[in-house]
């Protein structure tokens, strides 16, 4: 699997724009980040409208994400060289890609990566059933606080991390949503896990720091199913019901973890049906 990280500061800057924005209402939702957008606020306003301008579900197409992932080769497009030219103008304070922070952050991604890509690739597939992707797009930034990720298309696999200075943690924070696109991929699970609250309580078992990362070897001491539950709950409190509803059953799966995969051992008891 190719692993196409970026760190470009122009899709960082629309990544926090879309972070902060709401396609339908950008100019209320961003209007509270105006003191960190000042003094280019309508600019970043007009720049997210423009971007979603030709969906009709007013989301980003794929096609920007795209052409500002590939940013630095020009584009034939007038209006996708308009979105970058408009990007530049933003002043945020972020850190430049050429910063140590940042090209080290990246460089320890890939490499991480590259390390466990075998291990990876066979408990996703143990586990999961899924074979991972020709090639997952990354966008990496470096936030203030947790580690966060997103998935940002339904029909392409990009994902966006951000994560604190010197963190070695992102590797897991990469497998949670990579799951996230491997599930939209696969039809026939993606249409059982009706309730996207249900996916993400389900995956937050696995990863990030969960049950993968055991099969993995990426913890040094073995999962506390448990107490894992609970901080997860915390950090997702609109999954935490369900969250609590299947933690004996993952409890459960743990001691046969990969031995047959999630979902024929949901499908066995039954528990899809039932929440």
């Amino acid at each position: 699997m190719e692993l196409s990280v970026s760190t470009d500061l122009v899709i960082r800057k629309f990544l926090h724009i879309h972070y902060m924005a709401s396609p339908k209402e950008p100019s209320s939702n961003l209007f509270k980040f105006s003191d960190f957008l000042s003094p280019k606020f309508k600019l970043a306003v007009d720049t997210y409208e423009l971007a979603c301008s030709k969906s009709a579900s007013h989301s980003v197409p794929d096609e920007i994400w795209l052409s500002l992932f590939d940013g630095k080769k020009p584009s034939n497009n007038p209006e996708l060289s308009k979105l970058r030219n408009m990007l530049q103008e933003i002043d945020m304070s972020m850190l430049s890609e050429e910063n140590t922070v940042v090209a080290t952050a990246k460089a320890d991604l890939l490499s991480d990566f590259k390390k466990f890509e075998p291990q990876i690739k066979e408990k996703i597939k143990n586990i999961f059933g899924f074979d991972l992707q020709e090639k997952l797009f990354v966008i990496l930034d470096i936030a203030n606080g947790f580690s966060q990720g997103m998935t940002l298309s339904r029909n392409l696999p990009m994902v966006a991390l951000s994560y604190p200075a010197y963190s070695r943690k992102i590797i897991s924070v990469l497998l949670h949503e990579m799951l996230h696109t491997l599930i939209t991929d696969n039809l026939k699970v993606s249409l059982s896990l009706k309730d996207y609250n249900l996916e993400e309580a389900l995956l937050d078992y696995f990863a990030p720091f969960g049950m993968l990362d055991d099969q993995i070897g990426l913890r040094s001491s073995k999962l506390d199913i448990e107490k894992h539950a609970i901080q997860q709950q915390n950090l997702r409190p609109k999954a935490a019901s369900i969250s609590k509803d299947i933690l004996n059953i993952m409890k459960e799966y743990q001691n046969i973890c990969g031995n047959i995969t999630i979902w024929e051992f949901l499908e066995n008891k039954g528990v899809i049906s039932q929440l």
